[in-house]
């Protein structure tokens, strides 16, 4: 009878020990969307400098919450790509284009031909028609969370013109907590 209770305590603490061992699967998901925002000074001082080029290094945790959630991120996606003029100075007329270019890829988005006064007074965004498939190299070029190396170029038509170019890359992400 001794034997019978020493062997039925051993497996009932056994089997305790092993139910508390098991993975558990309990977590909190959040669904991040948010976006990566860098701007860049475009200065054209007169009206014979028409070109504009600067590199920029965009910083995905730059943004709050990528940088609170960064060890919990399961999914992360690029969803869109988009840019607004800010702090406009400069002639009524001045309209700019060009081009951003992610260092080490093999692809540049275009910034179509934009009015600097009026797209800065009105608060315009635009959103660039990227592909689905740029939108995937850029979700596997920002999913390290290291910074990424851009150059931004374009042209300043009708200048002088002063403003930023504030760029706003759409972040999709999938954030799994453990309490």
């Amino acid at each position: 009878m001794n034997q019978i209770l020493k062997i039925s305590l051993s497996l009932l603490f056994a089997s305790i020990f092993l139910i508390g061992c098991e993975e558990d699967d309990d977590f909190t998901t959040i669904d991040l969307n948010t976006s990566i925002k860098h701007s860049v000074d475009i200065i054209i001082p007169d009206s014979n400098k028409t070109t504009h080029e600067q590199t920029l290094v965009i910083d995905p945790l730059g943004n709050a919450e990528l940088e609170r959630y960064r060890d919990q991120l399961e999914a992360l996606s690029i969803d869109k790509v988009s840019f607004k003029i800010v702090n406009f100075q400069g002639s009524p007329n001045a309209e700019f284009e060009g081009y951003i270019h992610f260092v080490g890829s093999s692809f540049t988005l275009d910034l179509p031909r934009t009015g600097l006064r009026e797209t800065a007074d009105n608060e315009v965004v635009t959103t660039l028609q990227v592909s689905d498939e740029i939108l995937s190299q850029l979700t596997t070029i920002f999913n390290s969370l290291e910074p990424v190396v851009t150059t931004t170029s374009g042209t300043v038509y009708n200048g002088p013109a002063n403003c930023e170019l504030e760029i706003s890359i759409g972040v999709k992400a999938e954030v799994k907590i453990v309490p």
